[in-house]
């Protein structure tokens, strides 16, 4: 009778290393077991291969609400081990809806015990394991989810292109397609592991440009930009916080819905279908060319499905009818300068200042390695004039210098933006999200889009 008793008040634990009493009375729930002779249980966790490179560092429970690596590997070449507990453990409730629901964390998010990579060795290697887990993380972990993971991003969210671009680590694969496709970016690992993995439920990601909805896209699954400010990005590396959201990917809409809810709070949630298609960048129905006709075929049986009317949205008159006043009447010009001036500036002040000096100071003066294009972004193609207000965004956002102290040469650019606008940087600089009016037209009709639709790719969350 003692040994029962001493059995049940054992704590269900995933670390074999440690063993703490629960207190009476307790249940122990359904699933797999490994017992001690001495009566202990330990859930044990079923290993997979990270075929796809997706994720920068397996984790698994410590204790102490923080997490660890997982101290264990099966053969694959080049690709971490992922362990993950059985579902059964796990019932969903009201108060848990993402009950063992098995998550992935983007590596820019916090996660208590665990050092944040920012896709970046000398980043990874210079700081300590955060203390806390990022605001976006806690609530998935207080609404039941399962962290099984850290997955690789980018490096520092930048837009970077496989592989050339991926120097501190590999890109992950996309499984679609021959398999070596672009993953996109920047929350490439995410995008490339709920897509490759059936045992992965559900990644967090981040979107300031479109790092959600490419690899989302490109890699067949649900994600969503979701409306700026939803929810604290305290413990997430900014990019530029007036554009940064936390949304996910994901092959099942029933978990991304559980999963808004949890993560945004007061977001309101539809119950009924929308009416109202509007297209962006689809090809004409007279179009012949294979891709065109699945397309269109597409757009066919969902209109079908809503019994909905397709309207073909016109940004160019819509921004004439919205923009505020003193903004830039081409919308293109105004989102296409904004975008690189604020990335530029904020992560420069926010993440590039700062990771610089510390490395400095620990390593003799030295630079860290940083990849191209964070290093030299090619996407800011023009310059600012030196004594203009914002002589402090150039066109590097790291540094024309790299980490050997070598000089980059860099060809002079033409200006992108004509003087006129030039001269109304400012302007254009305080009316960054101003293009987010837009946005009032999608509150509920559904938008679909194929391809990149650039100019309002600040404005509009594809679903």
């Amino acid at each position: 009778m003692a040994s029962e008793e001493h059995a049940q008040k054992q704590r269900l634990s995933a670390n074999a290393s440690s063993v703490s009493s629960l207190s009476a009375p307790s249940t122990i729930p359904p699933g797999p077991y490994f017992i001690h002779p001495e009566g202990a249980l330990y859930q044990p966790y079923r290993l997979y291969s990270d075929f796809a490179g997706a994720f920068t560092q397996p984790l698994m429970p410590a204790g102490n609400d923080s997490y660890a690596p997982l101290p264990a590997s099966i053969a694959g070449i080049d690709s971490p081990t992922v362990g993950v507990p059985s579902r059964l453990y796990y019932t969903k409730t009201a108060a848990k809806p993402l009950a063992g629901v098995r998550l992935g964390v983007k590596d820019i998010y916090d996660v208590a015990g665990v050092k944040t990579s920012d896709g970046n060795r000398a980043y990874y290697g210079l700081y300590p394991p955060r203390t806390a887990n990022a605001v976006a993380v806690q609530k998935l972990i207080d609404a039941g989810a399962i962290i099984i993971g850290k997955m690789k991003t980018s490096q520092f969210a930048n837009g970077e292109t496989a592989t050339a671009d991926w120097v501190d680590y590999h890109s992950p694969f996309n499984p679609r397609g021959d398999g070596y496709q672009d993953p996109s970016s920047s929350s490439s690992g995410p995008g490339a592991g709920e897509g490759s993995y059936p045992w992965l439920d559900l990644t967090i990601g981040s979107d300031t440009g479109g790092s959600i909805r490419g690899p989302s896209q490109v890699q067949g699954l649900f994600g969503n930009r979701p409306s700026h400010g939803l929810v604290p990005l305290t413990g997430v590396m900014p990019l530029a916080p007036e554009l940064d959201t936390a949304g996910f990917l994901t092959r099942d809409p029933v978990i991304w819905a559980a999963a808004g809810k949890a993560l945004y709070d007061g977001l309101p949630f539809y119950t009924k279908y929308p009416k109202k298609i509007y297209t962006l960048s689809f090809p004409k129905a007279s179009s012949a060319a294979p891709a065109d006709v699945l397309a269109l075929g597409f757009l066919s049986n969902l209109q079908a499905f809503l019994s909905a009317n397709v309207t073909v949205f016109n940004t160019t008159a819509a921004w004439a009818a919205t923009r505020p006043a003193g903004a830039d009447p081409n919308l293109n010009d105004l989102l296409n300068i904004t975008y690189p001036i604020l990335i530029s500036k904020e992560q420069t002040k926010l993440v590039r200042a700062p990771f610089f000096a510390d490395y400095a100071a620990a390593h003799d003066g030295r630079k860290p390695f940083v990849d191209p294009v964070p290093l030299v972004s090619p996407s800011h193609n023009f310059r600012f004039h030196q004594n203009s207000e914002h002589e402090a965004i150039k066109l590097t956002l790291w540094g024309e210098t790299g980490p050997l102290g070598l000089r980059r040469r860099l060809p002079r650019l033409r200006p992108a933006a004509s003087h006129h606008q030039q001269n109304h940087l400012h302007g254009l600089v305080e009316h960054a999200r101003a293009s987010q009016r837009l946005g009032d037209v999608f509150q509920q009709p559904l938008v679909v889009y194929r391809g990149r639709a650039d100019a309002v790719s600040e404005s509009v969350s594809a679903v």
